[in-house]
This record gives structure tokens, C-alpha cells and sequence, in this order.
């Protein structure tokens, strides 16, 4: 029981020479034994049955006795103790591995019968189910709001065997948007967006993050304090950087390591925009964790604040370095992007270069010096033309639109089916191609040629959208048929902007961060609140 094996049929003609034939398949009990068109039968539980084989007008059939080989042990994708969450209308596929004690005391994969039941079908349903090898894989659909329980046993397993997987259905309902923005930016904590030059945040105030002049977290966009006409915005982690259009550098939030321009003993942190005054006139802006570079219109790359693994790119190290210091080299960046303590860059020639910790982000393989303070290429046998970073992970589209990653995939932010490291750019064999991508702490997403968005990795408070919690190693759509123009990932939460410029967040609600007035979850785009004359004026 739980094998396969395939069965063939030989005729053999007057001379008795023998040629193979192909027969119809059929079997008496599919339940106790399978076959199909190939003739592949597997035994799926005990009990004895008939196998046909029909060629023409000639029919036969062999009898089928089933044994059982026991089961001790049932593994899941997914933890007995966490519940599953599943949104109204929403599918999700869960695995099912049986094992089997061989010898003494082996435990090995057997294939085996599982059966599957949802206690109460007017929640959810299982929509589909079949056995892959040894796995089974079974689709679960939520059907209406309420918690039910999914129950797993084998025939071929002691009663005791039973596992239970909680189910919870949450209701579908995503209201109209109402809030256009230009711009957004998602970080661990806080998340601002740019509407008419003005800069709004909405999240925890830690350290004056939200940059308003108060210290308190905030469920809706509040308006950042001062008449500035701002036409860029970033943030990471405890700080946010936005560029005006002067082409002057405004920062409020942690001053940790001088990332706000000034000396933290100076400055401890600001709840207002204070000016990189030593910054020079900067066309593009980029924030990662306590530090922030700027990029002339030359393409000449200025970094400052936490510079602990050479992760400024300067040449050296130090736990601080508050004025904005040229990147080594004569390079010619379009963007650059950071991880934990790495940073990346992209050249307008294509090629990527990387500096700061070693770590597999960085990109160089493991026989490297453990701080790198300089950029170093990343050899790779492409030129690239969009780069994205998560905290511990970076992925790439190159020139002909292929996705690259490497470093950590431990939640399968890689889009590889394996939770394991990447120390090198490798390129990513995924269904899809994409026209932009994001990263965010442990999961990424991108935008296809239809404006659809399609996420994958860690998704524990919903950040991929798609209606459930569970995690993937490969893209799935994010649910509400939205087309969008732009993503922000912070490290739970993801934010996006429509073409028409309609704003939504998803994923961990906690102090406010999604925005819509509710520290809740959420599992699919929800739209986020527009500002009131209450909050501080009209965007």
C-alpha cells in the first residue's frame, strides 16, 4: 500500500515475435488501487480488486491484492498550533509527507492514503487534493467567515494519529480607495507617501518618525511639519530622508549614527525635517537602516550614518559618520539600494557592485573579508537594469527582464523552493516576467506588463496579499484585481500605488502602519485613509 509500479502489455504475432501494445486502463475499485492512462497503478488502500486492460475487441483483467504498510508519523506544511487564516474566496495549498518505521527503527517517507476533512464545509472546503511521490497536496478554500478545523488521518496510522490544523475565515471587503499620492515609502516602523509635494507618515512615532513634531504613533496619514515641497521620500527603519524640490536633503526620525546628517551626540533624534546641510544637491535619494546616499545628477554616490561593516562604501569604517561622504571609485550609479549591512549599487553601464558585511546578500561567495568597505563588482554574466534589496536578500531584473537573487531564503523571499542561502547572483526560473520589483524585510513582490502584483516569502501578518498567511517560494497574485503603478515593502507591510494613484496597504497593522485607522492585519489590499482637515489639511 502506497506503492506504484507501471504495468505494460506485449502481443506477440504469428512468429512469435513479441511488440508492445497499448491497452485502456480501468480499475474496478479506483479507491482500493489507481491506474491511469499510462498505465502507472498505485495502491492506495487495503483490499483486493481487478485491473482491466481492453486492446480492440479483446478484453482482460488481473486481480489486485493491497497490503498496508503502516504509518507513524504525518508531516505538514504547516504548524498544528499556529491557525490558518484564508480570506473569503481565497485558495491556499497545504502539503501532507506520511512516514513509515523500515527496519529498525528508519523512519522513511511511505506513499500512503490521507484523508482529509473540514469539519464545517460551510466555511471552508477542500478544493482540490492529489498525491505527488509520497506528498499530498491539498487545496483549501475559504468559503464564508467563521473557524472550522481541518482533520488529517491515514487508514494505515494508529487512531492516536490525528492532526488538526485551525481554520479561520475572515470576511472579504475592500472598500473604495479614496487617496491619490505620488509617491510612497515603507519602513519597519513608519510609512510616508508624497501627495502635491506634501509629505505624509502614518505608523509608530518612535524616535519622531512620523516627523509632524509629536512622538506618538498615528493609524492614519499625518502631514510632515513645515512648508516643503517635496519630491522624494524614503525610509528603512527608524528615519526618513526626502528630497525637496531644490534638490536640498531633509531628515527627521532616529539620528542613530548620524543618519540624519548631525552627530547623535549633537542631535538624539528629531520629530521635525532637519537639513543635511552638508549634502550636495542630490538627484535621487535612497534611506536604508540608519544610513542614507544620495546620487548627484553625475551619478556620484554620497552616503552617511552607520558605517560599522564598510557599509557606506567610503573606503573605511566607523560606528558613525554624519556628513555625507563620496563613495569610493569613479563610479556612475543610477540607484543604490541597501540590506542589513550591505549596500548595493547599480552602474549606468548595467553592473552591480556591492560593499559592507560579509554576508550571502553581499553577493561575493563566502572567501571574502568578513568587512568590506569599497565596491566590489558582482560577477555575473548579464547587465542589469533595475535592483531591489531586502534586509538579508537582493534580487535584480537584467536587460532582458529575467529576475536574479541571492542571499537569504529562509522564507522564500528568493523564489527558489529550497530555504537556503544564495552567495551568488543566480538567476530565477520563475512563470512570470516582471517590468519592476520590490524587496522588503523577508519578502518580495513585483509588478508584471499588466500592472498586476505578484509577491512571495514570509507572509506570518499577510505582507503578500494574496488572502492567507502562509508563506511561498513562488510569486502569488495579490488579490483585488488592482493594477499598480508602484510597490513599497517595509518589513511585514506592503504598500502599493494604482496608475490612477490610489494608495493601499497590507500585511502587519500594528501601531497604525497600515494606515486605514486600525492596528489590525490585513490580508488584502485595504485602502489607506485620506488625510482631513483634522489631521492637519487636505493632501
Amino acid at each position: 500500500m502506497g506503492e506504484s509500479i507501471r504495468l505494460s502489455v506485449v502481443g506477440m504475432d504469428d512468429d512469435g515475435n513479441k511488440y508492445p501494445v497499448q491497452v485502456t486502463w480501468s480499475s474496478n475499485d479506483p479507491e482500493i488501487a489507481s491506474i491511469d492512462e499510462e498505465g502507472v497503478l498505485v495502491a492506495l488502500a487495503k483490499g483486493t480488486t481487478e485491473i482491466s486492460y481492453r486492446y480492440e475487441d479483446l478484453e482482460r483483467s488481473v486481480e489486485i491484492y493491497v497490503e498496508s504498510k503502516p504509518v507513524d508519523r504525518i508531516d505538514l506544511s504547516v504548524h498544528t498550533w499556529e491557525e490558518l487564516l484564508l480570506v473569503e474566496g481565497a485558495s491556499v495549498t497545504i502539503q501532507a509527507e506520511t512516514y513509515g518505521t523500515m527496519g529498525v527503527g528508519a523512519s522513511v517517507p511511505v506513499r500512503a492514503k490521507v484523508d482529509f476533512t473540514i469539519e464545517d464545509p460551510a466555511v471552508a472546503t477542500i478544493e482540490d487534493k492529489f498525491l505527488e511521490g509520497v506528498m499530498w497536496h491539498v487545496t483549501i478554500r475559504g468559503e464564508a467567515e467563521g473557524t472550522t478545523n481541518l482533520v488529517i488521518t491515514s487508514p494505515q496510522a494508529p487512531e492516536e494519529l490525528e492532526l488538526r490544523v485551525r481554520i479561520r475565515v475572515r470576511a472579504y471587503d475592500q472598500p473604495a480607495a479614496e487617496w491619490q499620492t505620488d509617491a510612497l515609502a515603507a519602513g519597519f516602523f513608519t510609512n510616508c507617501a508624497l501627495a502635491a509635494g506634501k509629505a505624509y507618515c502614518w505608523g509608530e512615532g518612535i524616535f519622531g518618525g512620523l516627523g509632524n513634531g509629536r512622538d506618538e504613533i498615528s493609524a492614519v496619514p499625518v502631514p510632515v511639519a513645515g512648508e516643503h515641497v517635496f519630491v522624494q521620500i524614503g525610509t528603512r527603519e527608524s528615519h526618513v530622508c526626502a528630497l525637496d524640490d531644490e534638490n536640498r536633503t531633509w531628515c527627521w526620525g532616529n539620528n542613530f549614527a548620524g543618519a540624519l546628517g548631525t552627530p547623535q551626540s549633537v542631535l538624539g533624534y528629531s520629530n521635525v525635517p532637519v537639513e543635511v546641510a552638508s549634502a550636495p544637491p542630490f538627484a535621487k535619494l535612497r534611506v536604508g537602516n540608519n544610513r542614507a546616499c544620495g546620487l548627484t545628477s553625475e551619478g556620484k554616490a554620497y552616503c552617511w550614518g552607520l558605517n560599522s561593516h564598510g557599509q557606506l562604501g567610503i573606503g573605511t569604517t566607523s560606528d558613525e559618520q554624519p556628513e555625507p561622504t563620496a563613495v569610493v571609485g569613479d563610479h556612475v550609479f543610477v540607484d543604490i539600494v541597501f540590506g542589513g549591512n550591505v549596500t548595493c549599487g547599480l552602474d549606468v553601464q548595467g553592473k552591480i557592485w556591492c560593499w559592507g558585511e560579509r554576508t550571502s546578500a553581499l553577493g561575493l561567495g563566502e572567501d571574502i573579508p568578513h568587512v568590506n568597505p569599497a565596491p566590489v563588482q558582482l560577477d555575473v554574466p548579464t547587465t542589469f537594469k533595475s535592483i531591489t534589496a531586502g534586509y538579508f536578500h537582493v534580487c535584480a531584473l537584467d536587460v532582458d527582464g529575467d529576475l536574479w537573487c541571492w542571499g537569504n531564503g529562509e522564507y522564500g523571499q528568493l523564489g527558489i523552493p529550497v530555504s537556503f542561502d544564495l552567495y551568488f547572483p543566480t538567476k530565477i526560473e520563475i512563470d512570470h516576467t516582471f517590468v519592476a520589483i520590490y524587496a522588503g524585510g523577508r519578502h518580495t513582490c513585483g509588478i508584471d506588463q499588466d500592472g498586476a502584483a505578484w509577491c512571495w516569502g514570509a507572509n506570518e501578518s499577510g505582507q503578500l496579499g494574496v488572502g492567507d498567511s502562509l508563506s511561498s517560494t513562488h510569486p502569488r497574485a495579490v488579490m483585488g484585481d488592482l493594477t499598480f503603478a508602484e510597490l513599497a515593502l517595509g518589513s511585514s507591510t506592503t504598500c502599493g500605488r494604482t496608475t490612477e494613484g490610489y494608495t493601499y496597504c497590507w500585511g502587519d497593522g500594528s501601531a497604525g502602519r497600515r494606515g486605514d485607522g486600525t492596528s489590525s492585519h490585513a490580508y488584502y489590499p485595504m485602502p489607506v485613509t485620506a488625510p482631513t482637515t483634522e489631521d492637519g489639511g487636505e493632501p
